[in-house]
């Protein structure tokens, strides 16, 4: 939700705005919405997803069910290439 998102970004004082989808629209776009079973009943999960846009707005490259404690690492190493 939004509010998890200014909350999230104040805890880690990080200096851009976090973007929320709240109605998956743009989740659908890329195709990162998969429907699981939870406790017997279906939900829509969002797959862990990297996209990085070059300068002309493309998609230039996807990391698919990342880590999150080792894709920045991963995504500046690509970078520095």
């Amino acid at each position: 939700s939004t509010k998890s998102h200014q909350n999230f970004c104040k805890k880690y004082d990080l200096p851009f705005t976090l973007l929320s989808d709240e109605e998956r629209t743009t989740l659908a776009k890329y195709e990162v919405l998969v429907d699981k079973l939870m406790y017997g009943k279906p939900v829509q999960k969002t797959l862990r997803t990297t996209f990085l846009v070059n300068e002309k707005g493309m998609i230039e490259r996807i990391w698919e069910e990342v880590d999150p404690d080792q894709n920045a690492s991963e995504i500046l190493a690509y970078i520095q290439k």
